[in-house]
């Protein structure tokens, strides 16, 4: 679940207890409480998920194409019947090459963890949405009587509960003016 999405459901079930429903709005509201704790169970796993894959990545991770150019590199110096020396140092290339390659083997299992368990999230949040328009729906009709407490209920939280990422302006340089003689 994306933060803007938690951080509003996780103040909807927080201002739940002081609102009085009706029966069919009650059953909405647990349905929404209940959707909401397996979005957050899922936002957990995959978070848990992210903090393995840069575990796995922390090392000196290599990359794909070293291993293939480290390989074609090798190939053809041997073609050219090297002295000894060169071919120790191309078996040196080899074996650094294995080591890559068995980092970039270690890293494949947690990235494929991670990304299914972003699909799996990502799949909580139909659920939700529904689940929460169905809830506003009821809850609407609930407290038709009650002036502002839908408003209050369904408030967008507080701007400090929701995490914001700022972007880097880009510093875009202005031209010189013209010299006038």
């Amino acid at each position: 679940m994306t933060t803007p999405e938690k951080a509003l459901g996780d103040a909807i079930v927080s201002r739940l207890g002081d609102v009085k429903l009706d029966a069919r709005a009650k059953t909405a509201a647990r349905e929404f409480q209940s959707t909401h704790a397996k979005c957050d169970v899922a936002d957990e796993a995959a978070s848990n998920k992210k903090l393995a894959r840069r575990a796995a990545l922390a090392g000196n991770l290599g990359y794909a194409k070293e291993v293939v150019e480290s390989a074609k590199l090798v190939r053809n110096v041997r073609k050219g019947k090297p002295p000894k020396d060169v071919l120790a140092a191309c078996a040196g290339v080899e074996r650094a090459a294995a080591a890559v390659k068995s980092k970039l083997a270690a890293y494949d299992a947690p990235q494929k963890g991670w990304q299914k368990s972003i699909v799996a999230r990502d799949s909580q949040l139909l659920a939700w949405q529904k689940s929460l328009t169905r809830f506003r729906v009821l809850a609407r009709a609930s407290l038709i009587d009650d002036d502002g407490a839908y408003e209050a209920l369904f408030a967008a939280p507080e701007s400090i509960a929701v995490a914001k990422t700022t972007r880097k302006k880009k510093v875009v340089a202005k031209p010189a003016p013209p010299v006038v003689e």
